[in-house]
């Protein structure tokens, strides 16, 4: 049995999204969460990180459907793109954005 110290860390000035999608059915659900992140693989290659964090059953979604939890992680702004970005997605609620 080996331990796993966990100290890994990575720090960069990112904007950060979790985004919750919900589909018909599970066929669809996949075909959203590829849809939505099979491209964004790494930070250092390309302008955004994403990925699934986690899939939630239709009790635990506001509209009963399957559910997966997406993450993005866009990096390398610079600050007033980031005022940008929150002053016009992040007044309180995601449907303004």
């Amino acid at each position: 049995m080996t331990h796993v110290e966990d100290t890994y860390a990575e720090a960069f000035r990112s904007l950060y999204a979790e985004v919750l999608v919900t589909a018909r059915n599970h066929k669809w659900l996949e075909h959203a969460a590829n849809a939505a992140t099979g491209h964004a693989s790494s930070t250092i290659m390309c302008d955004c990180e994403a990925g699934v964090d986690r899939y939630l059953n239709e009790d635990e979604t506001p509209d009963g459907r399957p559910g997966v939890v997406l993450q993005f992680m866009c990096r390398g702004f610079a600050r007033t793109a980031c005022r940008h970005w929150r002053s016009r997605c992040w007044r309180g609620s995601v449907k303004t954005c």
